[in-house]
């Protein structure tokens, strides 16, 4: 018996080439799909009025974290350690593609409770939800190709080429904005203090000069962080998705969302979202920053799994 079985082991499909222990793993992810994540879409829960927001965002985190912990680890394992012929990993990605994409329709209907439907946390995640699915199809050559050690490593670093380049955009030029503002803000404490006539006559034209500088300053920096941000999602069309453009759905926010990779090559995570409004007049440049730091280093699934940005030292966000 146990000779039958090893050689059951080894056996592969005719007709598709199909190691056993390839269609175990495909077994094993429908297993948590349907015993695990489909229950948190369709079972009831029970909302407070007061505080229906805190109960969404919970169940969202233990939702995100079977996903991340189990779903996702079980298709990173294999396309990096142990699956072998390219109809093993076309194999792995349409069934992983497949179930992904009927999540991604339960949880449409989940979110179309009456209180969820106009909850901005549940809208946010289904944009990552999506975004993840988008980019697996994106970057299905960077990931369920058979790849060596520093093959995987070297598409690891080009996953995260646009969280790079958001991090350069925002350190070389946060420390200057803030100087910027700091300065404004400071000459307006100190005009709010000088309420005499006198001191009013007396105030310097240098002064008053100094601040539209700093004024006209700020905005032109604002509008290059703004413009840069932009330019990225373009700069690496391969590993980023712009949700309004790419989806089929029509969403009414009036800001644009981006999502670039996230985790181990991409798989290992949700994608990381960008809110972006539509003019730069509108951009806060301190509030956008703490957004991304946020998702980045303290939300639910950095913490299970800290990604790898050792090169890149944090953004502080405090001042």
């Amino acid at each position: 018996i146990e000779n039958l079985k090893s050689l059951i082991k080894r056996m592969v499909t005719i007709q598709s080439q199909i190691h056993l222990d390839v269609i175990d793993v495909v077994h094993q992810l429908e297993e948590v799909y349907e015993d695990k994540l489909i229950p948190l879409l369709i079972e009831p829960i029970q909302f407070v009025a007061k505080n229906a927001d805190v109960v969404a965002q919970m169940h969202l985190k233990k939702f995100e974290n079977v996903l991340t912990g189990e779903f996702f680890s079980l298709m990173h394992v294999a396309s990096k350690k142990h699956l072998s012929h390219i109809e093993e990993f076309d194999y792995l990605y349409l069934k992983g593609h497949r179930l992904l994409s009927e999540l991604l329709a339960y949880y449409r209907e989940f979110k179309s409770q009456p209180s969820l439907i106009f909850n901005h946390y549940v809208q946010m995640f289904e944009y990552k939800l999506f975004a993840y699915v988008k980019l697996l199809e994106k970057r299905k050559q960077e990931c369920f190709v058979p790849l060596n050690e520093n093959d995987w490593n070297f598409m690891h670093e080009r996953s995260m080429q646009p969280i790079r380049a958001l991090q350069s955009t925002i350190s070389q030029n946060l420390v200057d904005y803030r100087e910027l503002r700091m300065f404004i803000n400071k000459f307006k404490r100190d005009q709010t203090k000088q309420t005499s006539l006198l001191k009013r006559m007396m105030k310097s034209d240098q002064a008053e000069n100094d601040l539209l500088d700093a004024q006209k300053s700020s905005i032109e920096l604002k509008r290059k962080i703004f413009m840069s941000i932009l330019d990225i999602p373009r700069s690496y069309p391969n590993a980023s998705v712009f949700i309004e453009f790419e989806s089929m759905h029509n969403f009414t926010d009036k800001q644009r969302h981006y999502a670039f990779p996230c985790g181990d090559n991409g798989l290992t995570r949700l994608p990381i979202l960008l809110s972006v409004p539509d003019t730069y007049t509108e951009f806060d440049v301190e509030e956008f920053n703490a957004l991304i730091q946020y998702d980045l280093n303290f939300s639910s699934s950095s913490r299970a799994e800290k990604i790898g940005l050792d090169d890149h030292s944090p953004i502080s966000y405090s001042v």
